[in-house]
């Protein structure tokens, strides 16, 4: 028998499952696409395999046009098999020879026999399917030898090596095609399970950031509405805080849009902001919710700084980074809040008298649901850093263990930024 030729074969089944593979299976194609894909690649293979026949020593020649024929069957149905079989009976009549009319017959014994065993189903299993192909692949060889030789009138040529060397090279290509198939189908199915699991963790990852970014100002709403309750705010500043209050339940809402929207980006509102009105508005806004835990906010912010930003986006993570800091002050204390110009940067620093963080601790900040708070998720923060980085800043956190932490959050500004 010569090697080459098998080889050759071989070679090419094995290398039109791995076309398939980049074609389809690697690809969120349409099942349909994949089946039309299968038909392609399982034809060529089975036009090359005859184009190229194995000779045997004896005279006789066979080649493996059954196991992309049968291939492209099992895993793409009746339809597949309708059209290839055409594409088969086409191109063999193409080639001619004496052997031609044995290989219809045959064919056409072998055609009802695949239909009666049928294509794969989806909840078969692996061995089932190897076992189930590789069976087909043992009848279809064992028709072709048994009627070709009976056809030729040389019975005796059943007990010679040429039907043991038809047989087993067929089934044994068959069954390695069909065992590196479904390997691939299987990673494809874990990658499958895991997207879908990446899925669900962004959704709750979604969903426990859309809790912690609400909750910030329905704090403040709460936090007024208490300090009316006790009579804390004078008749005068009610109309204030009203207004207040209001400001931040559009805000709620706004932020509900925008989880809403979440699945349809739009282009962030970026306009000149001067930085010393926005950091005033987020201490007044910060300010009940400080007072409720006895906290006090200082601040040292530089005049006439301005940047390009969205406002909305900015004030969200300044909100939610104060708001960290005044929670880490369970005993109370002085949250400072400092805004000036180093060289052409904005520098934004919020320091507490907290119970500060580790270097360790530290590293781990922005991990979606970690936090050093009790009844923390994380995801505040890690909103906090993200919308800063997408502001094209950074964050440098300095903190020392029962020190206190700062918070450094460094922005472009303009070049015009410090008005004259």
């Amino acid at each position: 028998m010569e090697v080459l030729p098998l080889l050759l074969n071989t070679f090419i089944i094995i290398l039109s499952i791995f076309f398939y593979q980049i074609v389809c299976l690697d690809k969120d194609r349409p099942e349909r696409t994949n089946r039309w894909f299968l038909l392609l690649f399982s034809t060529v293979a089975m036009v090359m395999c005859m184009a190229f026949p194995i000779h045997l020593f004896s005279g006789h020649i066979f080649d493996l046009r059954y196991v992309p024929i049968l291939l492209c069957y099992l895993y793409g149905g009746h339809r597949n098999l309708l059209y290839i079989s055409i594409a088969y009976l086409a191109f063999r009549s193409l080639l001619g020879g004496e052997g031609m009319v044995t290989s219809v017959i045959v064919y056409a014994i072998v055609f009802p026999l695949m239909i009666i065993f049928g294509p794969f189903r989806p909840a078969q299993r692996k061995l089932k399917r190897v076992l189930h192909g590789t069976a087909l692949t043992v009848v279809w060889a064992l028709i072709a030898v048994l009627f070709s030789n009976l056809r030729a009138g040389r019975e005796d040529l059943l007990f010679n090596w040429f039907p043991i060397y038809l047989i087993l090279v067929t089934t044994c290509t068959m069954a390695m095609s069909l065992f590196i198939l479904e390997g691939i189908c299987e990673k494809m199915k874990l990658r499958k399970e895991v997207e879908r699991a990446e899925k669900m963790y962004l959704v709750g990852e979604l969903a426990a950031s859309f809790a912690h970014e609400i909750r910030n100002p329905l704090t403040v709403v709460s936090g007024f509405l208490q300090l009316m309750e006790k009579n804390q705010i004078a008749e005068e500043a009610k109309p204030d805080y009203l207004r207040v209050m209001i400001t931040e339940l559009e805000r709620a809402q706004a932020i509900i849009s925008d989880y809403l929207a979440i699945a349809k980006p739009k282009t962030d509102s970026i306009q000149l902001i001067q930085v010393e009105p926005l950091l005033r508005q987020i201490i007044e806004l910060m300010s009940p919710y400080a007072l409720m835990n006895t906290v006090s906010i200082a601040s040292s912010i530089e005049q006439g700084l301005q940047l390009k930003a969205d406002a909305s986006r900015l004030s969200q993570s300044l909100i939610n980074i104060v708001k960290n800091g005044i929670e880490a002050m369970p005993d109370g204390g002085t949250l400072e809040i400092k805004a000036h110009r180093k060289q052409s940067k904005l520098l934004i620093e919020i320091s507490d008298q907290g119970v500060g963080m580790t270097p360790a601790e530290i590293d781990r900040l922005g991990t979606p649901f970690y936090t050093t708070k009790e009844k923390g998720t994380g995801i505040g923060t890690m909103v906090a850093l993200g919308i800063i980085g997408s502001l094209g800043g950074r964050t440098e956190v300095h903190s020392e263990k029962g020190a206190g932490t700062t918070f450094a959050i460094i922005l472009p500004l303009q070049s015009d930024s410090i008005s004259e």
